[in-house]
């Protein structure tokens, strides 16, 4: 009984370790569809705070420019998008050449995918991540207007001829102290 106890712990021991990283190679599909679908919440979110710099933006009454948190989180979601976009073609790529990385057939094939699953399980920590961000409410702040953008104006009605009369008075040359009621 001595011996069977120290062994059994051995095993216990050795099979907690395996099995954490075997979890990558048996959930590598469910990983792959997650982030995929995941990602894409993120895709939506990043096209819904790009159009709403963009109406901001280009505001001409009220100007805005982007912070530099969304600056940020934009780039970061753009540098994320390439790395997820690499992995699902690579792994359609494998894919369509008749190879499977569910079937550790193999050292070569096994070595694989657990890299592939553990690059994919980090990848959808980083997406959630950005998911879960809230500083991304606020996208713009207001700043004074650029000096050089003619701010549109309604056209006034009925104040013609006091428009003329003060332009004529500005005009005339001979005229050089005049009182004009509006």
């Amino acid at each position: 009984m001595d011996i069977v106890s120290p062994v059994l712990d051995i095993f216990s021991r050795l099979w907690t370790c395996s099995a954490h990283n075997t979890d990558y190679v048996r959930k590598l599909n469910k990983n792959l569809i997650t982030l995929e679908t995941s990602f894409n919440s993120l895709r939506c979110q990043r096209d819904d705070v790009i159009r709403r710099i963009h109406m901001a933006e280009f505001n001409p009454a009220q100007p805005a420019k982007r912070t530099n948190v969304v600056s940020d989180w934009l780039q970061r979601v753009q540098a994320l998008e390439t790395e997820v976009q690499k992995i699902l073609a690579n792994n359609e790529a494998i894919i369509n050449d008749g190879g499977c990385y569910y079937c550790c057939w193999g050292r070569k094939n096994c070595w694989n995918a657990y890299r592939l699953g553990k690059l994919v399980y980090r990848k959808q920590i980083l997406v959630e991540n950005l998911l879960k961000e809230d500083n991304i409410q606020d996208v713009t702040y207001r700043c004074q207007p650029h000096p050089h953008h003619q701010i549109p104006t309604a056209e006034l009605v009925g104040m013609d001829a006091k428009f003329n009369e003060v332009l004529e008075s500005l005009v005339t040359e001979g005229n050089h102290l005049r009182i004009v009621g509006l």
